[in-house]
């Protein structure tokens, strides 16, 4: 059976690599970075410093707030949800397990946005909504790579909390509403040049089999309904009288469901789909514009 014990005053390399074989016996994947994570935040070392002062001893407090982590960790409890931040392209962004843990996926959606809208400079005001935000990722980012502010909702007022407070450390120009989808905006929002929205997309059956670590993320960004196309449904319904003519709809999806939201969008009356891929080769965003 894997433990840690640590009798006197350990040094760091010693409290790492006991660490790293307990979280590797409960099934971590990731067990020597995930350790040292976690004793980085405990003793605030990034892990440069850590190595640097790897010979330094531990004290019995900071040794017991490490076991706790471990111990949680080892209970399935998210790493980036145990350290309370976790880096989205080159930016930090604090969470909590109020909200969606940002994935590298998401990347896909907003690269795809700043090159849409950095080929349309002439336009001298950009207006942008963000569906569905969570902790903010999307719409600090594009908010900061474009210069632009950036209208971001979602019906979580926990997690719209998280989403301000990305946005005011990071310095980025959002401006939040609560509320469902495009009942969340007010009547002079809008109309778009672009809307974007990572929304949640897991069906009954995937919700069934999803890991232990994903199940601690909050339902509410989870789940998409029985078939998980709910919310693009209503997305593909409620975007058009809210976009600019020839204005773009952008969607993250989930791999297998490009055909399925690509035909909602052309049965919704959009043209000019576009598909775009992540880094492991999967359909990652769907897109279409509004008739001009």
């Amino acid at each position: 059976m894997c433990n840690i014990k640590t009798e006197g005053l350990p040094r760091i390399q010693e409290l790492c690599s006991q660490a790293a074989f307990f979280l590797k016996c409960v099934g971590v994947e990731a067990y020597r970075l995930e350790a040292e994570l976690l004793l980085g935040a405990v003793l605030d070392k990034d892990r440069t410093r850590l190595l640097m002062d790897a010979l330094d001893s531990v004290g019995a407090n900071d040794q017991a707030r490490f076991q706790e982590l471990l111990e949680r960790r080892a209970a399935g409890e998210p790493v980036q949800y145990l350290l309370g931040h976790t880096e989205f392209m080159g930016r930090e962004f604090h969470i909590t397990p109020n909200v969606l843990i940002p994935r590298d996926d998401t990347a896909v959606l907003v690269e795809t946005a700043v090159l849409e809208l950095e080929g349309k400079k002439d336009i001298p005001v950009q207006k942008v909504l963000d569906l569905c935000t969570g902790s903010g990722i999307v719409a600090v980012t594009l908010s900061l790579e474009l210069g632009i502010p950036v209208l971001a909702s979602d019906i979580s007022e926990q997690a719209l909390s998280v989403a301000e407070g990305n946005a005011k450390r990071l310095g980025a120009r959002i401006d939040l509403r609560l509320g469902d989808l495009f009942r969340a905006l007010e009547e002079t929002d809008g109309p778009f040049d672009l809307i974007a929205s990572n929304p949640p997309y897991i069906s009954a059956e995937e919700m069934e089999t999803l890991q232990r670590e994903v199940k601690q993320e909050p339902e509410l960004a989870l789940f998409g309904g029985e078939d998980g196309l709910n919310y693009y449904r209503a997305i593909a319904e409620g975007a058009t009288g809210h976009l600019k003519p020839g204005g773009l709809l952008l969607l993250e999806i989930g791999y297998t469901q490009a055909e399925d939201v690509a035909d909602l969008l052309a049965d919704a009356g959009y043209i000019e789909p576009l598909l775009r891929y992540d880094m492991a080769g999967h359909p990652r965003v769907v897109g279409a514009r509004r008739p001009r």
